[in-house]
């Protein structure tokens, strides 16, 4: 991920400046006739290389990457590898917000920061890919896999040129998942119950107006390319009752303004933190921002 998106004009912030980096090498690529299609074959050669030596002496010849922030560099990755298949795993909007709340989040919503790109972005730029109807992509409903395992992967299998294996539906028992959802280690295949999220009327008064705001943020549009009903969402959420107080906690942590520069936010959101007297009784949300916000002010990612 980190190689492609080195060529994205201000995409990370590193030790250098990145912005000049970019703009030098784009004129020294173009004053020596340097192409995008050279440079994509060169990053492909590059990455394919590890790829390779990952089944080297496994009998394999296909390697699965699962990665879900990849959504950030759909483009570049089907330029760079244009006989790859791609799979787009899709779930219902409103499941993945509760998921992240149940999973991640818990009683610290100053966390919701973490996940402002994988909530507010991924499904547009998931979306934009899926819209170019590219014939090397195949989409699948995460709903329909938890109910027709079977089915669905027979499907994958078949798209993708290889047998179907009753195996493919049991998950690695060596894999310590040390990057994911912990919960998976409950399981040995796939199964309906690994989707399971809970009901909005037993999430936290808190949690259920964050689900509200959220909702209240998607559009028509976003939703239905997957066959997500908007209005259905719509109505889960139509009775709960916002606080202004969770208004005001929602616009600070994920922003009226979407994807702000990290340094830009981060610093807006200190000195707010800062400029209150009363920071040691202040709400929880609060003070993890600022715990999140301090550790984060000297990171370079």
């Amino acid at each position: 991920m980190a190689q492609l998106s080195l060529w994205r004009k201000g995409s990370c912030e590193f030790d250098y400046n990145l912005a000049l980096s970019h703009e030098t090498q784009s004129a020294f690529f173009e004053e020596t006739g340097i192409g995008d299609e050279y440079i994509q074959n060169i990053n492909r050669e590059y990455l394919q290389s590890f790829y390779d030596k990952a089944l080297e002496g496994s009998g394999k010849y296909i390697f699965l990457d699962k990665t879900p922030r990849y959504y950030e560099i759909l483009a570049e990755l089907h330029a760079t590898f244009p006989e790859a298949h791609f799979i787009l795993l899709h779930r219902n909007p409103v499941n993945v917000f509760k998921s992240i709340l149940q999973t991640w989040v818990k009683d610290e919503i100053g966390k919701l920061f973490y996940y402002q790109r994988d909530l507010l972005l991924a499904l547009e730029k998931i979306n934009q890919f899926a819209a170019c109807d590219h014939s090397n992509v195949t989409s699948l409903s995460y709903e329909e896999l938890l109910h027709n395992p079977e089915k669905t992967i027979e499907q994958v299998c078949f798209s993708i040129g290889v047998p179907f294996e009753s195996t493919m539906l049991q998950y690695r028992a060596n894999n310590d998942w040390r990057y994911g959802d912990n919960s998976i280690r409950k399981y040995s295949t796939v199964t309906k119950k690994r989707g399971t999220c809970v009901s909005i009327d037993s999430m936290s008064t808190q949690h259920q107006q964050l689900l509200k705001l959220y909702v209240q943020g998607l559009s028509p549009e976003q939703c239905s390319l997957f066959g997500y009903p908007h209005d259905e969402m719509v109505s889960q959420v139509h009775d709960i009752k916002i606080k202004t107080k969770t208004r005001n906690h929602w616009n600070m942590i994920m922003g009226t303004q979407p994807f702000l520069d990290f340094n830009a936010c981060q610093m807006e959101l200190l000195r707010a933190i800062e400029s209150s007297r009363r920071i040691r009784k202040m709400p929880n949300f609060l003070k993890s921002l600022k715990r999140i916000y301090t550790l984060r002010s000297t990171e370079k990612f």
